[in-house]
C-alpha cells in the first residue's frame, strides 16, 4: 500500500494495472534487506490480526 500511493502520486492518471507493473518492477529490483523489511512488517501484521481476530478462518465465497 505504501508504494501504491507513491506511484499514484508520481504518475497521476495511470490505471491500476500500470501502477501494479511499476510496483512489481520495483520489487524485483529491491535489495534483499528491503524485502526482508517488508516481510517482517507482513509477519507483524499477521500476528496482530491473529490477536485481533482469534479463531478467524478464511472462507472463500462460493
Amino acid at each position: 500500500l505504501h508504494n501504491h500511493e507513491r506511484v499514484k502520486t508520481e504518475h497521476p492518471g495511470l490505471h491500476n494495472n500500470e501502477i501494479s507493473k511499476i510496483i512489481g518492477r520495483d520489487w524485483r529490483a529491491a535489495t534483499q534487506a528491503t524485502r526482508d523489511e517488508y516481510k517482517g512488517l507482513a509477519e507483524e501484521e499477521k500476528r496482530q490480526h491473529a490477536i485481533d481476530h482469534p479463531g478467524y478462518q478464511y472462507q472463500p465465497r462460493k
